[in-house]
């Protein structure tokens, strides 16, 4: 009695001039109620901080050679980092790029009356990786406390980061608790 253009469930009805004929052409899309409300954009999840920190404590009378690390001997913090602490080195083992803030306390260096004539002028640290320099921080010779940042970029792991003195002369560190420290934080 009713052809199927009179039946609304059909995507595939197509009527002709009498009404009564089925099929052909493109379906036509079957309505959806209530509209769907549109699909939320996940969140990303919070980016996770890696970090590591060390410090150096060796007590009163403690130098630092020429061209020799800072022997750093405590582990205060590794925050997922990935890296391994070896006396005196950071070693990273994921790639990546990092932020390296560091602090050296220096004591007396000697014969402040010889300074700038023969004598040592200045102490300078510098951030190595896998022994190349990636940047010096330099302060006058004296007591007081010097540091240094560095952006570094470990291509390939393992990469070993240490803080070098590069002053030409051995350095006295300060008699105080801790004589240095670094923070080693994973940017990218």
């Amino acid at each position: 009695m009713f052809g199927c253009c009179n039946n609304l469930f059909s995507n595939t009805c197509r009527c002709n001039n009498g009404g009564t004929s089925c099929g052909g052409g493109v379906p036509s899309p079957i309505p959806v109620f209530p509209p769907m409300p549109p699909t939320p954009t996940p969140t990303p999840p919070a980016p996770q901080l890696r970090g590591f920190e060390a410090t150096f404590t060796a007590g009163a009378g403690a130098t630092v050679a020429d061209g020799f690390p800072i022997p750093f001997n405590n582990l205060v913090s590794n925050n997922v980092l990935g890296a391994s602490f070896v006396t005196g080195a950071v070693i990273l083992n994921r790639p990546g790029t990092y932020l390296v803030n560091w602090w050296v306390a220096m004591g007396e260096q000697g014969d402040v009356a010889t300074q700038g004539a023969g004598g040592p002028s200045q102490i300078g640290f510098s951030t190595t990786l896998n022994g190349a320099v990636v940047s010096t921080s330099y302060a006058p010779c004296g007591t007081g406390q010097i540091s240094g940042s560095a952006l570094v970029t470990a291509q390939s792991t393992p990469a070993t980061l240490q803080i070098v003195n590069g002053s030409g002369e051995n350095v006295v560190l300060a008699s105080t608790t801790t004589q240095a420290g670094v923070v080693v934080t994973q940017l990218a």
